[in-house]
């Protein structure tokens, strides 16, 4: 499975708000998308990313992307939407981001 992880941007901010998990996961994943958007514009080690597969959404991620003061990245969050669960776009999406991180900051 192939997964796109595009930067969320003005073209497709407004669509990633509208991602949501299950009602059952909103204790793993209470803030919604839009609080994530907010609060990078504070944070400035927060990289935000919508997960595409082909060309439709299907999710969203957070990662840092400077190393904290005991040398970790974080991945804050990672959510798929409701509808697209349990296709392993999660999991593609994970090990998209991991080469990405590779690439960009080793």
């Amino acid at each position: 499975m192939v997964v796109v992880l595009k930067p969320v941007s003005n073209e497709n901010w407004c669509e990633c708000t509208q991602l949501k998990v299950k009602p059952e996961q909103l204790n793993i994943f209470p803030a919604p998308v839009v609080y994530w958007i907010a609060e990078s514009k504070y944070v400035d080690d927060f990289e935000l990313r919508a997960i595409y597969s082909e060309e439709v959404l299907v999710g969203f991620l957070v990662f840092c992307a400077k190393l904290d003061k005991d040398d970790n990245y974080w991945i804050p969050a990672i959510m798929i939407d409701e509808k697209h669960q349990g296709k392993g776009y999660g999991r593609a999406a994970m090990k998209t981001l991991i080469q990405l991180m590779r690439i960009s900051f080793f």
